[in-house]
């Protein structure tokens, strides 16, 4: 799970420094030769367009090839705020990703 740019980590998580942390995780495991499916969960407010085109470049720089990108669902959230805007996805992003990553997966809320 990659919640945002490594650089922008703390912003979205609330924990100072997380993004370094996050980053050795991926490297390892890309290294491992493991399979493995990395995937964002998008919410407009912690993650903006240009953040989630920047950070799938940068996954695909890094060596991903697996991703999946999930609509926010508000089932069980415990900030209201989140829960009361809408998180659709946008088609240009879709097919930005898309074009990155060869398994490009599509999870979409209902």
């Amino acid at each position: 799970d990659v919640k945002a740019p490594f650089a922008d980590y703390a912003a979205t998580t609330g924990v100072r420094d997380s993004g370094k942390p996050a980053q050795v995780s991926l490297s390892h495991l890309l290294a491992s030769g493991v399979a493995y499916e990395i995937r964002t969960t998008r919410h407009p407010t912690l993650l903006s367009s240009t953040h989630l085109r920047s950070m799938g470049s940068a996954l695909r720089q890094q060596g991903v090839r697996t991703f999946a990108l999930q609509e926010y669902r508000p089932n069980g959230c415990a900030d209201p705020l989140l829960d009361s805007h809408p998180s659709p996805l946008d088609d240009a992003d879709i097919n930005y990703l898309q074009r990155l990553f060869p398994a490009f997966t599509l999870r979409r809320a209902n």
